[in-house]
């Protein structure tokens, strides 16, 4: 995670799911910095600010950033200026935006999340948990390794602080370690088993009996939520609602 200090006259005016902007300098376009969205993986609140950035090969600047963060440095955020008064900017799209408290509260979510897609997700499940994780909240995780997996031990924890109102379903795609105790393969609808049957897994649909009463919200990779979708429907599930967010 990356932490970013905000001035202390920079308001955040913000809600789960949303996003600010950033500019991170690259190695390779040290004189064109890019501005780019990024997620908030904590409560949105001044003055911290956190959120995730992924090493990503065809990506330069990510690629820099691991290279050459360190404590103290400055980065470049997007802040606009109304009435006299300094806020960050925020993301107009909100497609994962965590609806008004009066609404999510004792409703019934899925949460599933692709690698980083976990970012907007864990902000609104540690918003979800001030309030007392006043909802049913299951969150699925799929990682290509166990190395690559992000929040794994918090995510763990509140799965043991709110047992009666959060479930954290872990999936691994690209390996099967010793002493893992969660899945392996990808996170399907149906029961799913690899080939060389090194993968498999039970499939969301017998570890969450009622998908049908949850509202869906999806984090990832393009096609994640068709190929969701696809699988349930063929399986005659509908869920209450669906929102994404893809890349």
């Amino acid at each position: 995670a990356v932490r970013l200090r905000l001035p202390d006259n920079v308001e955040v005016k913000a809600r789960p799911g949303n996003a600010f902007w950033l500019r991170l300098p690259g190695k390779r376009t040290p004189d064109k910095p890019q501005m780019r969205a990024y997620s908030f993986s904590g409560v949105p609140r001044s003055p911290i600010i956190e959120t995730v950035v992924s090493k990503v090969a065809e990506n330069p600047n990510t690629s820099w950033a691991f290279q050459e963060f360190s404590v103290g440095q400055e980065l470049e955020a997007r802040i606009e200026e109304k009435n006299g008064k300094k806020s960050l900017f925020i993301n107009p799209r909100k497609d994962l935006e965590l609806e008004p408290d009066e609404w999510w509260q004792r409703k019934k979510f899925l949460f599933y999340g692709l690698g980083t897609g976990v970012t907007p997700h864990l902000s609104a499940v540690r918003y979800m948990a001030e309030y007392g994780m006043n909802a049913d909240v299951i969150y699925v995780s799929s990682s290509k390794t166990r190395s690559r997996m992000i929040f794994h031990k918090e995510l763990f924890m509140l799965e043991k602080q709110f047992p009666m109102n959060f479930r954290y379903l872990a999936f691994l795609t690209r390996e099967n370690p010793e002493n893992w105790a969660h899945f392996t393969g990808r996170p399907t609808i149906a029961p799913f088993q690899s080939q060389d049957e090194l993968y498999k897994n039970p499939g969301l649909k017998n570890l969450v009996p009622d998908l049908a009463l949850r509202h869906l919200r999806i984090c990832g990779a393009k096609g994640t939520r068709k190929n969701l979708e696809e699988d349930a429907k063929k399986l005659g599930i509908t869920f209450a609602s669906i929102r994404y967010e893809e890349w």
